[in-house]
This record gives structure tokens, sequence and C-alpha cells, in this order.
């Protein structure tokens, strides 16, 4: 037996679509947000469980879900990534 336990269940049997963003405001409405580090880790293993261990719908779903999150991970949008210093570049 899998000693795996999923996290928030009632998230991913009340809502739809699947997101960080609407996990992070699910956990935020009802008091027990957590760290970021934490709710980002805790929201991918439920994907994992779920593409895992779920039925045929919750299969699919966690792993378009996780696909969409694991891209979304490596994306910064060009106003973020850290400013370039251009003292003494003559040009």
């Amino acid at each position: 037996m899998s000693n795996i336990q999923q996290h928030c269940p009632e998230y991913f049997e009340e809502n739809e679509p699947w997101s960080l963003l609407n996990y992070l405001e699910y956990k935020q409405e009802r008091g027990n947000l957590i760290d970021r580090g934490a709710e980002h880790l805790a929201y991918r293993r439920n994907l994992e469980y779920l593409a895992n261990n779920g039925d045929d719908a919750q299969r699919g779903k966690a792993k378009e879900s996780l696909e969409t999150f694991q891209v979304s991970a490596f994306y910064k949008p060009y106003f973020l990534l850290p400013s370039v210093k251009t003292d003494g570049f003559e040009g």
C-alpha cells in the first residue's frame, strides 16, 4: 500500500479548471494558505498524485494541468528579469 497522500483533495473535487492561481485563491479563502513555495510544491504533488492514482478523468486533467504548470514555472516575463547595468558602456 502506498503512503503517498493527496493534500487538499476537496479543491480538486470542487473546482474546475485546475490552476495554481485558483488553488492558491481556494487555500487563501479557507484561511489555510501556507507560504508560496510550500503551496506550489503541494499543488504539483497533488497533480502528480492524481496523474498516477486518479480515475481516468482525473488522470487526464492532472496530466494536462501538470504540463501547463511545468511550462509556466520556467516562464519569466522580460519585465521580471533583473535589469542589466550599462554603466561604462559607450555606444
